[in-house]
């Protein structure tokens, strides 16, 4: 399989999002990225020393560090060019933070530049495409735990999710075009999502459902017929079920059904 990825995929959404609420005054607005996204780049500050002095360039510890190292530098660029763009459409009337749900910076160090700066109307942007308990709510729960330390609150909004926003499915569409012109197309596209434990679905999670309909509107998008794709869940842990179909046992699957060619896209 090949991971198909667009690190600038977030970017116009989070644009959008932002012209939605620029009817507020002077908003000011605070990024927080994801927390796999959030360990890597942890990750990469604190064990650069240890970890980049691999020498075989074939063990797993340095092709670990070097895929930490793109995701570090994916986050980065990212929040730059988040900066610029408000510069340039707002000038300082929006202010721009980002954070690690469990690195550094932090949720409370973020939260403290922004009260220095003093900050009247907050904008929480979780970089979780599809909601969840597990992901967006531990960031609003943690937003909320230090907020509640703060004698003087500013005006607050969360933004819940992104699963359909249709620059999100248009930037994940163009990386798998993009993708398929230099590599070719596949027998199948495999959409793999992280997964969850499946009784937090059944407790009322939407993750589920809204991976569901990212997927379908990726393969609207992208015009293929139900045989050319499927959408999948990994990184399953424990003896629970999590959601299904697995991505390791699908891509088993494919491959004794005769299946040469699989391409995957991590779409969450």
């Amino acid at each position: 399989g090949t991971n198909v990825f667009n690190g600038d995929q977030p970017l116009e959404t989070v644009l959008n999002r932002i012209a939605e609420v620029k009817a507020w005054d002077q908003p000011l607005f605070f990024v927080t990225f994801s927390h796999h996204f959030n360990n890597f780049l942890a990750a990469i500050i604190g064990n650069a020393g240890v970890v980049l002095k691999c020498s075989d360039p074939d063990t797993p510890a340095r092709i670990g560090a070097e895929q930490l190292e793109s995701t570090a530098q994916q986050a980065i660029e990212l929040t730059e060019k988040i900066r610029a763009e408000m510069a340039s459409r707002y000038g300082d009337d929006v202010v721009v933070e980002f954070c690690m749900r469990y690195g550094n910076p932090s949720i409370v160090s973020a939260l403290d530049e922004l009260r220095s700066a003093g900050v009247e109307r907050l904008l929480v942007l979780p970089l979780y495409p599809q909601y969840s308990a597990t992901t967006t709510a531990s960031i609003f729960d943690a937003v909320s735990d230090e907020l509640q330390r703060w004698r003087w609150l500013p005006e607050l909004r969360f933004i819940n999710h992104y699963h359909d926003d249709p620059a999100y499915i248009d930037a994940l569409a163009d990386s798998v075009r993009d993708f398929q012109a230099e590599h070719g197309v596949p027998d199948r596209l495999m959409l793999s999502f992280h997964g969850i434990p499946r009784e937090y679905f059944l407790a009322g999670d939407p993750y589920f459902c809204e991976c569901q309909k990212t997927g379908r509107l990726l393969a609207e998008a992208l015009k293929l017929p139900e045989d050319r794709w499927q959408l999948t869940f990994q990184s399953r842990l424990g003896p629970k079920a999590w959601l299904k179909p697995y991505t390791d046992m699908t891509l088993t699957s494919l491959a004794k059904a005769g299946t040469k060619n699989v391409q995957v896209i991590c779409p969450g």
